[in-house]
């Protein structure tokens, strides 16, 4: 007879059943992008306002790598002892927001 944790993997031969569920926790992830367009001041001259300024941001738009399947790598269940635990993890939004700033 052998040992449980000898044969209690997915496999059936390896030791270590709970490595089958431990992964690598490196990821590149595109977090963050911000387009900003100042309208020239020629198209102002005549007008009410001093400058006006477009923006197109977005957040979370891209996993480019990941070793974590099915997840996003920063979502987890807390923090402390608990920390890289993930137990029924939510998919991450995607945000993007457009911006109008209007000086007079």
């Amino acid at each position: 007879r052998g040992r449980a944790d000898y044969y209690g993997n997915a496999v059936g031969w390896a030791r270590a059943p709970q490595a089958l569920h431990v992964y690598d926790a490196s990821y590149v992830k595109l977090r963050e992008v911000a387009v900003t367009y100042n309208l020239p001041s020629k198209f102002l001259d005549n007008s009410f306002f001093k400058s006006v300024q477009f923006s197109l941001t977005g957040s979370n738009l891209w996993i480019l790598s990941k070793n974590l399947p099915y997840a996003d790598p920063e979502t987890g269940l807390s923090s402390g002892n608990l920390q890289g635990y993930q137990s029924g993890v939510m998919p991450t939004t995607k945000d993007v927001g457009f911006n109008v700033k209007l000086k007079f």
